[in-house]
């Protein structure tokens, strides 16, 4: 990948609304989109047939877990960001240690992980363990 290229970015989400928020924030970060797509079928097709990357994935998908996704990225060497309002409990054991953006998110946040999507893009390598962390939530 030419470094002044744009980084094609899967995005999986099947919420309208936080499908609309990461596609204005990842376009206006600069990154080319690939999809978006809400299903896990319209996902693995694109994986199979598009330049991806890098990816951020919904894990639960109108009830389709992602994981067969994840599996696929992960054998083709595309660091992805697993993103839910679950904790990391809810992942399987071979993605313990997955990078995890939890909603809700800041957009601050939002703007960290697709950072380190973006690096570890361009480095060719899977990202590290730990993606910023959200914002502690502040009781009223």
């Amino acid at each position: 990948m030419n470094s002044s290229s744009p980084i094609n970015v899967l995005i999986v989400e099947d919420d309208g609304l936080v499908l609309m928020l990461l596609e204005d924030m990842a376009q206006e970060l600069g990154y080319q989109l690939v999809g978006p797509v809400c299903r896990l079928e319209d996902a693995l097709r694109l994986a199979l047939s598009r330049d991806i990357d890098a990816a951020l994935l919904d894990i639960n998908l109108s009830g389709a877990l992602v994981y067969p996704l994840a599996d696929l990225l992960r054998e083709q060497g595309t660091p992805f960001i697993f993103s839910t309002g679950y904790d990391e409990r809810v992942l399987p054991a071979r993605f313990q240690g997955s990078p995890l953006l939890q909603k809700p998110f800041s957009l601050e946040t939002l703007r960290q992980s697709l950072a380190c999507l973006k690096l570890a893009a361009k480095a060719g390598r899977d990202l590290p363990d730990a993606v910023p962390a959200p914002p502690p939530k502040l009781n009223s």
